[in-house]
This record gives structure tokens, C-alpha cells and sequence, in this order.
């Protein structure tokens, strides 16, 4: 089987791979440079058992600070949250746990800089439920944990040209038939006969491109298919930022012109 890009692969070119997918359009954010920006964000592992998630930014980073997983945070959203982004984080604890979770955030273990692929990957203490626990994520560009480039300048979460903070959040759906609609409007079906079930991850506003984990399928029995209806705004093809499980369902989202796939996890 011959894929678009191989697993955990980036392409290479300096336009932003996050365009459609996952993360929110970023045309406005190229105005001013500032510091380090996020491209986009892809999981490692399954929706149920996530072992690592990969971030790419647009430049190279200071490897420091890059890898202090004090700079991240990850977990759900809690109720009566002081944030000005309206939740409520703690940093990641640096003493492995064998519970990826504590205080609904997953424990991460190392954060891990490839200066070759701009991408730096938080690694758990263990395999963690993604479409339960990866609900929001933040990287810092404020206080005493911060995500740098080479040259030095703080994160630019939010693409004004100065150090900020950035927050996504995340829904998920899940079942033999789900639908969403893609960035432009157009509704999408994805169906799945035979065994296992689909996992979505989306964001829910601005560029909601979706993560598809498939679970428990087997290439046998398992026909995943993806159907697109059109509306007045949309045109009609659709982004995934990631599929997962490819190597145990029939599918045509590979091969359809009416998907286009950013990775593909076998």
C-alpha cells in the first residue's frame, strides 16, 4: 500500500502542512514573525491507547526549552477554571508515574526536540485514552516555562508578533457512523460495516479537520467508507489530518478524490 506521506513524516516544504488540517487556518498569523508558531498537531498510537503527541512548528527551536514538559500541558477541561482561556491547567510532573493521568492531565515523561523535522513529541508514562483525555493542549509563551527558537524569542501563540500563549481544544465521536462538517461547510459521512468502531478528534471551531482512529477492525471484515455532500459555501473535497488503523480496515479514504489525507498511521 502506498501512502501519501509515510507515518510520522512531515513534509518538508516551509507552507504550513496545518493549512486544512487540525489546527486553525494560519494565513493571518504569517504578518509578522515574532517568535516560534504551531503548524499543527498529529497522535501517535490509537485513540485508545495514545503514546505519544507530535507538534510541528514553522523554525527551529532552542533544544532546552524545547524538551522542559513544563512547557505543555494536556488533559481535560475542569470546571471553575481562573484562565483567561477558560480552563484550568498544572504543569506536567517530571517523575514517571505508572497512571497517565493526574488530576485529569496526562503525565508526560519527556518531551523530545527532532531538529530535522521542527517537531518536538510529549511522551506519557503510559499509553493514555486520546479521545477522552486529549482534549485541550497548551504550549507556553508566557512565564517561567516558555518554548523558544535558535535565536531566542518566546512562543507566538497567538500570531501578533509576541510571546502569548496558545490553547486548542478538542471534541471527539465515535460509533459505526459518524458526521462532521470540514472547514468550508461540506458534511462528511464516514461509515464502518463489519467489526470495530470509528474514533473522531476534532477541533470544534475555525478549521475542525479531524483525526480518524479506527478500533478493533480487522482487513478481512472491516470496510471503512467516506462520503462527501457538498454545500453552497463548500467545495465539495474534504482534509483529514490524520488516519489511523489503515492496515486493518478496507477503506477509500486513500484513494478517494474526494479526501485528502495529511498522515497516515498504518
Amino acid at each position: 500500500m502506498t501512502y501519501p506521506h509515510p507515518p510520522s513524516t512531515f513534509p518538508t516544504d516551509r507552507t504550513p502542512f496545518f493549512d486544512a488540517p487540525l489546527v486553525e487556518r494560519l494565513e493571518d498569523r504569517r504578518l509578522l514573525s515574532g517568535g516560534p508558531r504551531l503548524l499543527g498537531v498529529t497522535l501517535q498510537g490509537s485513540a485508545t491507547a495514545c503514546t505519544g503527541i507530535v507538534m510541528k512548528f514553522n523554525e527551529a527551536l532552542d533544544p532546552t526549552s524545547a524538551q522542559d514538559i513544563h512547557d505543555y500541558s494536556v488533559g481535560r477541561v475542569t470546571q471553575g477554571s481562573s484562565s483567561s482561556d477558560g480552563f484550568s491547567f498544572l504543569p506536567f510532573l517530571a517523575r514517571p508515574k505508572v497512571s497517565p493521568y493526574k488530576n485529569n492531565k496526562v503525565v508526560i515523561t519527556s518531551a523530545v526536540y527532532d531538529d530535522a523535522t521542527q517537531t518536538v513529541t510529549l511522551i506519557p508514562s503510559a499509553p493514555f485514552k486520546a479521545w477522552k483525555f486529549f482534549r485541550t493542549i497548551r504550549v507556553k509563551g508566557l512565564g517561567a516555562h516558555i518554548v523558544k527558537d535558535a535565536a531566542g524569542n518566546p512562543f507566538d501563540g497567538k500570531g501578533l508578533g509576541t510571546a502569548s500563549d496558545l490553547v486548542f481544544t478538542y471534541v471527539y465521536h465515535h460509533g459505526k457512523h459518524v458526521t462532521f462538517r470540514d472547514s468550508d461547510g461540506d458534511v462528511v459521512h464516514l461509515d464502518l460495516k463489519g467489526p470495530g468502531e470509528i474514533f473522531l478528534i476534532q477541533q470544534p471551531h475555525k478549521n475542525p479537520s479531524p483525526m480518524v482512529f479506527t478500533s478493533g477492525t480487522t482487513a478481512a471484515a472491516s470496510v471503512l467508507t467516506g462520503t462527501v455532500r457538498k454545500t453552497h459555501a463548500g467545495n465539495g473535497a474534504v482534509i483529514l489530518a490524520e488516519v489511523e488503523g489503515m492496515n486493518f480496515v478496507q477503506t477509500n479514504l486513500l484513494t478517494s478524490p474526494l479526501f485528502s489525507v495529511q498522515l497516515v498511521q498504518p
